[in-house]
């Protein structure tokens, strides 16, 4: 019987104040080190595990896979997303896990196959994940069990790194102005510009594709779950140039923000005059000081590109609003 258990290890980089390089790669690719008898057995259940694809305004299939051997990893250990499959002995991958694993976690795997989340084991904002068993017919089983661990963690991990390379770069002055005329802070990438200000709205733009920050309070009250999608209703028909919301692709919950509770709405936007739609993140937040409610508003724009990369942008952005 397989015993499935999913420890964290974060292996530490930084030591005498040496710089670290940051993972390399594309953010939507997973890199399988495995030997070939091995991925024969694997490739199946980790395709279905690894290249689901999630409803966002289409299905888009988030991960691709991309098999490297083991005798080839050296050129691959840079990239941000490692899924390493092996047995205990007898394989060339086999060696590599040694390298990366303590020799009590290998001594567990004895007793049945395991899995280890690693975050930054050769760069900074890496995530590797190393199944290991002591036949392909175990390894198989664990992946086919844990295939929605295994998917959740990378996606979690790449909308992580997003949000923190959004966040990474910001304009300071246009942060403060915000700050100081409303009393409520945004973070703002550099590469957002204010592009519309009026008395109770300011909205930022990118473009490249399109994507649209916007936040808009009134006085009233702490709206909840239908209030909040009303209200998003309305500041689509009047503010965003007659967009509706398509409410059977829209998903409603209650959520926390830096302390504060808020709605949180995640659905799918169109404008049929202009012919144009896509996704969007929206926040419904109270400030019980001023009796006034706010809604934060992130919307994407990106005919023919994978929209939810986007989206994780325009979330970090969204849930950095707070009150100051």
């Amino acid at each position: 019987m397989v015993r499935l258990v999913l420890p964290l290890f974060v292996l530490a980089l930084f030591g005498c104040g040496k710089s670290i390089q940051y993972a390399a790669g594309k953010e939507d690719e997973v890199f399988v080190v495995t030997d070939p008898s091995t991925w024969r057995d694997v490739e199946e259940p980790l395709r279905m595990a690894l290249e689901r694809k999630v409803p966002i305004v289409h299905p888009e299939q988030i991960f691709s896979l991309v098999r490297t051997d083991p005798d080839e990893f050296a050129r691959f250990r840079a990239r941000k997303n490692l899924l390493i499959v092996s047995r205990i002995r007898g394989q060339r991958s086999s060696a590599l896990i040694q390298e990366l694993l303590p020799p009590s976690s290998l001594e567990s795997a004895e007793e049945g196959s395991r899995i280890f989340f690693l975050e930054n084991p050769y760069r900074e904002g890496q995530l590797a994940i190393v199944i290991v068993a002591a036949t392909n017919e175990s390894l198989r089983e664990t992946v086919q069990m844990s295939s929605d661990a295994l998917f959740q963690t990378l996606w979690d991990g790449a909308k992580k790194r997003i949000k923190e390379r959004t966040l990474l770069n910001l304009n300071s002055s246009l942060t403060n102005r915000f700050v100081k005329e409303y009393g409520w802070l945004l973070r703002v990438p550099l590469q957002y510009k204010l592009t519309r200000k009026e008395e109770h709205m300011v909205r930022l733009t990118r473009h490249y594709p399109d994507r649209l920050i916007s936040v808009h309070w009134k006085d009233g009250e702490d709206l909840r779950q239908e209030q909040c999608l009303e209200r998003r209703e309305w500041f689509g028909r009047v503010f965003l140039d007659g967009d509706t919301i398509l409410t059977d692709m829209t998903k409603v919950t209650d959520v926390e923000v830096n302390g504060i509770r808020a709605t949180r709405i995640d659905g799918v936007w169109q404008n049929k005059e202009h012919v144009m739609g896509g996704a969007f993140i929206t926040l419904c937040i109270y400030d019980q000081n001023r009796k006034r409610d706010y809604l934060i508003d992130g919307l994407v724009f990106a005919p023919g590109r994978k929209k939810w990369i986007y989206l994780a942008e325009l979330e970090g952005i969204v849930e950095s609003f707070k009150f100051e």
